[in-house]
């Protein structure tokens, strides 16, 4: 089994875009913690208008890139949301 990566000084994923839906809170805000540490630009879909402007506001203020929508994805529509530049 190989060691774990440290996220500090791992970017494999720079320059790449993920989006993580229910990342607002509990494993979806570890999951953008992680790819936001290893140099994704992480968009966070979630369907609490709150969490996701509290985990955005979070990342940012630790130096992460992160973006937030509010998006219910059991609706069909937010197929029609897009990515932020």
């Amino acid at each position: 089994m190989s060691s774990p990566t440290n996220p500090a000084t791992c970017r494999r994923l720079e320059g790449r875009v993920a989006i993580v839906t229910g990342g607002a809170g509990g494993i979806g805000c570890a999951v953008v913690e992680r790819l936001s540490a290893e140099g994704a630009r992480v968009e966070v879909f979630d369907a609490v208008a709150g969490g996701v402007e509290k985990c955005v506001a979070d990342f940012r203020a630790s130096g992460l890139e992160v973006h937030g929508q509010v998006v219910d994805v059991g609706d069909g529509g937010y197929t029609t949301f897009g990515i932020v530049p």
